[in-house]
């Protein structure tokens, strides 16, 4: 975000049409952008996660580590993965 400041500062881009994309977790990074500021116009988001609950064990084979990102597994406690997600 400091970036896009600075480019609207120097005149390089138009503050009034700005736009995001990603996919996989640059879309789960743009999802969670969308949710931290109004800066952006559009979004466009692919193959992306925004539920880590319906993903968990459903992309790419599985979640493995799952404790080593959310310091518990699903079945123990699966409000940090709702907490954590940009959906909620």
């Amino acid at each position: 975000m400091a970036g896009v400041a600075w480019a609207i500062t120097e005149g390089s881009i138009d503050p009034n049409r700005l736009g995001v994309t990603g996919m996989g977790y640059g879309g789960f990074m743009s999802n969670w952008l969308v949710n931290q500021t109004n800066r952006f116009k559009v979004v466009v988001t692919q193959r992306s996660g925004s539920n880590l609950i319906s993903m968990a064990g459903a992309y790419y084979g599985q979640l493995i580590g799952d404790r080593t990102y959310f310091a518990s597994e699903i079945w123990e406690d699966p409000m940090i993965y709702w907490k954590l997600s940009t959906l909620s």
